[in-house]
């Protein structure tokens, strides 16, 4: 069935604020359109896309009554959902990893630019002298 009743996955701060927001009667349970904007609005504060096919073929994955309500109780706990926020996360952190070697990059090309220039001002002060 794809649901594994386990550990939930943690989908960080975002994401419960933006449910606060949303389930304002407190119910636990998300139509789907409040489930889209959540993890929509979610997603997007982390810096991910997220194509709303995907989020409605999550919505239907956790949809265990065919109802067209999912519990969040239930949805956290889903397999599929935690592979896909495991994969996130993992892409989050390389996107991130891969921007700080680049800023690396830049500020060791800065720095040896600036010394290269700095010895050939002294090179020139020598000459003139």
């Amino acid at each position: 069935d794809g649901g594994g009743a386990g550990e939930p996955v943690d989908l960080g701060p975002y994401f419960l604020r933006e449910y606060l927001r949303f389930n304002r009667e407190g119910s636990g349970r998300l139509e789907l359109e409040q489930f889209v904007a959540v993890l929509e609005a979610t997603l997007l504060k982390r810096g991910l896309r997220v194509y709303r096919k995907q989020l409605e073929g999550m919505f239907k994955a956790a949809d265990f009554d065919d109802d067209g309500i999912v519990d969040l109780k239930h949805f956290v706990q889903l397999d599929s959902v935690k592979r896909y926020f495991q994969t996130l996360q993992k892409r989050e952190i390389a996107h991130r990893q891969q921007q700080q070697q680049q800023q690396q990059q830049q500020q060791q090309v800065a720095a040896a630019r600036h010394a290269a220039a700095a010895q050939q001002a002294q090179q020139q002060q020598a000459q003139q002298q």
